[in-house]
């Protein structure tokens, strides 16, 4: 437990997702997919290109 403790040190202000949650949510348009904080959409779209190329 308290390694795993560890790592919830470096974990984003959940208050920062929380407003951008009540600008998205009721909003009549927007993207599928939106990734927030945009500093992860990088990392998360060469994850999802590995994982679409990846052969087993």
């Amino acid at each position: 437990m308290k390694k795993q403790e560890k790592g919830l040190k470096n974990q984003f202000d959940p208050e920062d997702m929380i407003e951008k949650m009540i600008e998205i949510i009721p909003a009549d348009h927007h993207k599928f997919r939106i990734v927030h904080p945009g500093k992860t959409k990088k990392l998360m779209k060469k994850n999802e290109k590995e994982r679409w190329d990846m052969e087993i």
